[in-house]
This record gives C-alpha cells, sequence and structure tokens, in this order.
C-alpha cells in the first residue's frame, strides 16, 4: 500500500516536468523550422542583392557607352582611334578585363548561327563554350576591354603591362567640345556577381558590319540590338547575339542593358 501511495504521489508530482519536456521539445522543433526559414530567406537575400548588382553594372556600363558616345561622336568599338568610319577597322565585343567566360547556349540570330562565343587565337573555341583568353584581332570577331575604351582609353592589348598602342583622340585636340574625356565608368567590379564577364555587342553599332549580314524581306539592312549582358545565376548566355532591334527579347536568367 505504501508502495502504491509513493507511485500516486510521483506521477502528481511528475505531471509539471512532463508538460514542461513536451514545450521543450514543441520549442525546439519550432525553432528549428523558423531557423529553416531564415537560411531560406538570407540565402534569397544573397541571390537578389547579387542580381540588382548586375543590373547596376550593367546599366552602368551601357551609360558608360552613351556618354563616350556624346563626347565623340561615335562609338567605342574601332581598333585605331583614329580611323572611326563605318569602313575602318573595328572590334566585334568589349569584354571585362577580369573573370572567366560564360558558357554560351544560343543558337545565333535567324538560324545564321552566330553566337556570343568568342574565338582565340590561333583555333576558335567551339560552341557552346566561350575561349579563355581575348582575340585582338580586328574585325567582328576579335574583341577589346570595356575597361580599355571606356576608363583608359587604350585600344589595343598592352604588352608586358606596357601599353603604347592607339587611342582615341583627347577632347581638345580637335575640336573643343568633342574627344575622348573619360574615364567613362568609376565603379564597375572586376567582375559579375557570380565570376564572369560582361560582354557588349559592339559590333552590332557599326555600319560596315550590318552591310554584310543578310539583308531583310524588304532587302534593307537588319537593324540589330546592342546590349550589355551578364550570363546571370547559371552562368550561361541564353539571349542570342544578334537580333532583330524591334523583336528583340532576353532568354534565361540573363541580366541585360539594351544600347540600341
Amino acid at each position: 500500500m505504501k508502495n502504491f501511495r509513493k507511485i500516486a504521489r510521483w506521477l502528481r508530482n511528475s505531471k509539471g516536468v512532463a508538460t514542461s519536456l513536451i514545450e521543450a521539445t514543441a520549442t525546439v522543433a519550432v525553432g528549428a523550422v523558423l531557423a529553416g526559414v531564415a537560411v531560406g530567406g538570407s540565402i534569397d537575400a544573397i541571390n537578389n542583392s547579387k542580381v540588382q548588382a548586375a543590373i547596376s553594372d550593367v546599366s552602368t556600363i551601357g551609360e558608360g557607352i552613351l556618354a563616350f558616345y556624346q563626347d565623340n561622336g561615335f562609338l567605342p568599338l574601332y581598333v585605331d582611334g583614329q580611323k572611326t568610319g563605318r569602313a575602318d577597322e573595328f572590334y566585334g565585343f568589349l569584354v571585362s578585363e577580369n573573370g572567366t567566360y560564360p558558357t554560351d547556349s544560343t543558337t545565333g540570330f535567324n538560324g545564321s548561327g552566330l553566337t556570343w562565343e568568342l574565338p582565340t587565337s590561333p583555333t576558335p573555341w567551339v560552341a557552346p563554350f566561350f575561349g579563355d583568353k581575348p582575340d585582338y584581332a580586328p574585325g567582328p570577331s576579335g574583341h577589346a576591354t570595356i575597361e580599355g575604351q571606356l576608363i583608359r582609353n587604350e585600344l589595343a592589348q598592352a604588352v608586358a603591362g606596357i601599353y603604347s598602342g592607339p587611342r582615341y583622340p583627347l577632347r581638345g585636340t580637335y575640336d573643343p567640345q568633342r574627344g575622348w574625356h573619360g574615364p567613362y565608368i568609376t565603379t564597375l567590379p572586376k567582375t559579375d556577381p557570380w565570376g564572369d564577364k560582361y560582354l557588349v555587342n559592339v559590333r552590332n553599332l557599326n555600319a560596315g558590319y550590318l552591310d554584310q549580314l543578310p539583308r531583310d524581306a524588304a532587302g534593307k539592312v537588319q537593324n540589330l540590338a546592342v546590349i550589355v549582358i551578364s550570363a546571370g545565376a547559371d552562368r550561361s548566355i541564353e539571349t542570342p547575339v544578334d537580333q532583330k532591334f524591334d523583336s528583340f527579347k532576353v532568354d534565361g536568367d540573363d541580366i541585360v542593358f539594351r544600347i540600341k
């Protein structure tokens, strides 16, 4: 009988303990759920901040190109700063100096096979991958750097870190109101938020290049869009490089600033 009373007394006294244990377990479970939500929210915030940073960067580059045009009366794509006409040598692309080339999953403009792929010397790389070195040969396949054209006024590749190549004439050289008056970009990061290069298809700004493309059904020269692009979080470009001006669209998660 005494043992039964002891057991009954223990059960009565243990109700608070059992309740506390249940509450503690529930608290831990709720805490784990909230922690998961917080981590997920943090990841989303980081991803969103990267996208916003890329949007800001492509806008900065695009606005720098437009400011360059206002100062010079032509666009930043020429091999020789003293020769800036439609028949003069030009670069096909501007690319960031740092970062890696994103992959290229585009199919080209109008089935022609033209892609963002940039060849390297001596053997062009095969799509869907970009080359790993700049090709500074003149013409629509070659490319210069965004920083060289818009920040330092260096139009070709420096040799051994020393630059002695062509430049655009400075403001006041031939006209008090005209000439290179950069830098046109002051806040460009080394790469996009995912470690890749920014690219600009400046060849579509050259009338001589557009003349070489197939004409439309009415026999007119194709008017193609010009954009600054980041490949986005998937690090693969889905937006075709040569698109008609009036039907341009961005594909995938690419981040784009449209210049023309």
